[in-house]
């Protein structure tokens, strides 16, 4: 029986991802956690790839996660094949990602011989992340427009001035240094996302986006604590 020929190739890329890109759209978000184009993002942590090779990888993804579950291996086999893709469902996810540009074609895969050689004109798209890590900033939004928003802070102020035993506080001297410190955070979190952009790319490469998320709320909780001290002062003449 003849042995089988290995086939050479070449990866020519042309596209370089940024190391963090700030999505500022929930349903942004909402697609990185989708359980259908998750393992594309997480496959393409190690590259950019052919949609041959990113649907083995996919279902290489699926398969693990199914493994760690405890669930019978007649009950792992029929989620397997339930959620399990042919190239051309990965496919159609790709151009969807990159309608929402948060995939790019990043090169090609060109064929050659043994010395490097370029033996067919044909070649295979390559697909890749716009950045290696992905954090949410929370949508452009006015506090003051969003519905309930206003109707809130008087029992807002009645909660606090029952647990401080204080008098109630003026409403607009409360929704103001509630806007004052949501923005304040905000504008922290982009500071910290640019500023240490491939810091962020490193620790957080193999996260999860659901641990993430929780990290960046965790992180509103500490900055919040940090900046107490200083919106002390203010908070306290909202209640004269």
């Amino acid at each position: 029986m003849p042995k089988e020929e290995k086939i050479h190739f070449i990866d020519q890329i042309t596209f370089k991802d940024e190391a963090v890109e700030i999505l500022e759209e929930q349903k942004l978000w909402k697609i990185m956690e989708d359980a259908r184009y998750e393992p594309i993002f997480i496959a393409l942590r190690e590259g950019p790839m052919t949609v041959r090779d990113l649907t083995t990888k996919y279902n290489q993804i699926i398969y693990e996660k199914l493994k760690d579950n405890d669930i019978t291996p007649q009950q792992r086999k029929s989620r397997m094949d339930e959620m399990k893709r042919v190239e051309k469902t990965i496919y159609k996810y790709l151009n969807y990602l990159q309608k929402e540009k948060l995939i790019v074609r990043a090169g090609k895969r060109i064929q050659t011989d043994k010395t490097g050689k370029i033996t067919q004109s044909a070649s295979e798209n390559l697909y890749g992340r716009t950045a290696k890590l992905y954090l949410f900033l929370g949508e452009k939004m006015d506090l003051l427009k969003i519905p309930g928003f206003k109707e809130s802070i008087p029992i807002l102020g009645k909660i606090l001035s029952l647990t401080n035993d204080l008098p109630e506080p003026s409403e607009s001297c409360l929704s103001k240094i509630i806007v004052k410190l949501f923005t304040e955070l905000k504008n922290e979190k982009r500071e910290i996302f640019q500023k240490h952009s491939e810091e962020l790319a490193e620790i957080s490469k193999n996260a999860s986006y659901s641990i993430l998320k929780n990290v960046i709320s965790s992180l509103d909780i500490f900055n919040a604590i940090l900046k107490a001290s200083e919106f002390e002062k203010e908070l306290k003449e909202c209640f004269k």
